[in-house]
């Protein structure tokens, strides 16, 4: 979520206006929707501790991706994606 509050940095430097940046929120929202969906459903085949890691692991991924090639909007936008689908994995173990 700290991406609402680098948006002013982020719009200015990627010369990207409003809408664009809301398309790359959306993006991550529509992502995150289907990695809850497909975290659950692996959770009952794989168990919800193999599934905590293995999205836990794309997640770091994602990030390191995201910090290092995040350099337009297109980028970002694609990055943004692979960075919701690693965050909906399960967030606490049983």
């Amino acid at each position: 979520m700290a991406f609402a509050g680098a948006l002013p940095v982020i719009r200015e430097e990627w010369h990207i206006d409003a809408a664009a940046a809301g398309t790359i929120q959306t993006v991550f929202s529509i992502s995150n929707a289907c990695a809850l969906f497909a975290a659950s459903w692996l959770c009952d085949y794989l168990g919800a501790r193999k599934v905590y890691l293995i999205f836990s692991w794309f997640g770091v991924l994602a990030l390191l991706l995201f910090a290092c090639f995040a350099r337009s909007y297109s980028s970002a936008l694609v990055m943004m994606a692979f960075v919701g689908l690693t965050q909906g994995g399960p967030t606490r173990q049983r």
